[in-house]
């Protein structure tokens, strides 16, 4: 079973206790040799510490070792103290620039800070009023005359057949006025089913507002708003076509009105 494997093994091993004893042999050699050389040099020369005779130090005998004075103790300056680091006003001031700058940074970050949210709370106040006066306004159905008084210009007419004067106006040709009659139906008109509130002071975009929970009737109002502000406020020459545009989407505005306030009364 050994075989050329065994008989690799048994050469190996044998080369490794060959070249153990080969270098204990060569180290112990080379150790005699050095303390040989070592004991020629001490006995060519007298150390007072060696004895080349028993090769092995010496014991010296000190004698007593004078007292040590020094003659000039009293001349010998003494050492200064050093002065502590220096605090005057303009270290202070260097350390106080410092804090400044960096205080400077931080306030205006804080001033900006109290900014935002002044004007958060501005406009959280101003919302929450707007809010608490459509809940004001809240109130049982006006009488015509009454949502009249409250419409945002004056009108001529106290009777409130608005419809009636817009075609009146637009048969005569004079588009402007029909459109400041039709407006002023559609206002009156939504004031009476309770879907916005007339208010003197109010805007035409706070009664937009108003009806953002009432899409399409926002829509229409919208797209009567527009034609109205340009030749009531703006003296914009209104023509025949913008006119029809809004009149012809009237009726489905007065059902969209219906549904709404059936809704609403639920």
């Amino acid at each position: 079973m050994r075989g050329r494997f065994g008989l690799r093994i048994d050469a190996v091993a044998a080369a490794i206790v060959l070249l153990a004893v080969v270098f204990c042999s060569t180290g112990v050699l080379v150790g005699q040799d050095n303390i040989a050389d070592g004991q020629r040099a001490f006995a060519k020369k007298k150390y007072p510490w060696y004895d080349a005779e028993t090769d092995q130090a010496k014991r010296i005998e000190f004698g007593q070792r004078p007292e040590a004075r020094s003659k000039n103790r009293q001349n010998i300056p003494l050492k200064k103290a050093v002065a502590p680091p220096a605090t005057g006003p303009n270290m202070n001031w260097n350390l106080s620039a410092g804090w400044l700058d960096g205080l400077s940074v931080i306030a205006w970050f804080a001033i900006g800070g109290v900014i935002l949210v002044l004007v958060a709370v501005l406009v959280w106040a101003f919302l929450r009023m707007e809010s608490n006066q459509e809940m004001d306004d809240a109130v049982p159905q006006r009488s015509m005359s009454e949502s009249i008084k409250q419409l945002p210009f004056d009108v001529e007419t106290t009777t409130g057949d608005f419809r009636q004067l817009a075609q009146a106006a637009y048969a005569n040709g004079d588009y402007r006025k029909a459109m400041i009659y039709l407006f002023s139906h559609v206002l009156v008109s939504l004031d009476q089913k309770g879907l916005v509130r007339l208010r003197k002071g109010k805007t035409n975009r706070q009664y937009l507002r108003e009806l953002r929970t009432h899409r399409p009737l926002a829509n229409y109002y919208q797209r009567v708003m527009v034609p109205f502000e340009a030749t009531f406020f703006g003296d914009h020459e209104l023509d025949k076509h913008e006119f029809e545009n809004c009149w012809s989407r009237l009726d489905g505005f007065q059902s969209g009105i219906e549904k709404s306030s059936q809704v609403a009364n639920v």
